[in-house]
């Protein structure tokens, strides 16, 4: 990976584990984590996405998936160990997955599906910057939802950078002040994606993950950071 460029991974958390080779990168506390969710689709979705970041990051560091150090920093937010000049930033919503790479650089991702855009509006007032609730109401009724969206997505993205989290309008007014580089996509036809980054503009590549290491990756769209 070059400095200049970030990849986007598109999992799809709903997915099959040919021979249950990602699940084995998985450590016993992360099983552990995978079996104490709400569900069993809740849980295998944590396991799935889990393995699957630490094969995307084993690609890039060369080193096994199941032997990567991941840690939390004191605001939550999940690194490689501190040597590596690798960082990334994870989403997921329902059964779909993003995993965002870069290199020495603050990265941040989020994904909202469209169908959560009546609850965001609900909290809005709360959570938002008054002058963005009120662009995103007065948009025509057919674009509310992405609106809605694309805003909520890029503050969840923002706030993802160095892990703080969101507490009311005022903070989340003060983290889109800091006018990063903010990239927003549809990772699929039904959700909208943020993907937010520091230092100079990256390219940015968006590709599929495919389990199977010997499989070359789909890129599914490129654009410029």
């Amino acid at each position: 990976m070059r400095p200049d460029e970030i990849d986007v991974w598109r999992v799809d958390l709903d997915g099959e584990d040919p021979g249950g080779s990602l699940y084995a990168s998985l450590t016993p506390d992360e099983r552990e984590q995978a079996r104490r969710r709400r569900s069993p689709v809740d849980g295998r979705r944590f396991g799935l996405g889990r393995a699957s970041l630490r094969v995307i990051l084993s690609r890039y560091t060369g080193e096994s998936a199941r032997g990567l150090r991941l840690s939390r920093e004191p605001r939550g937010r999940m690194i490689l160990d501190a040597s590596s000049p690798l960082s990334f930033s994870v989403a997921h919503a329902g059964p779909v997955g993003l995993v965002a790479i870069g290199l020495a650089r603050s990265i941040g991702v989020d994904l909202e599906p469209l169908s959560a855009a009546p609850q965001i509006a609900d909290v809005a007032d709360h959570y938002l910057p008054g002058a963005r609730v009120a662009t995103a109401r007065s948009a025509p009724a057919g674009q509310q939802n992405e609106q809605w969206l694309r805003l909520w997505t890029e503050v969840e993205a923002y706030a993802k950078l160095d892990g703080r989290g969101l507490i009311d309008a005022k903070s989340t007014e003060i983290l889109l002040e800091a006018r990063e580089h903010s990239v927003q996509f549809r990772p699929t036809p039904d959700h909208v994606a943020t993907l937010v980054y520091t230092g100079r503009a990256a390219r940015v590549t968006y590709l599929l993950f495919s389990p199977s290491a010997g499989e070359e990756p789909v890129r599914v769209e490129r654009s410029p950071g």
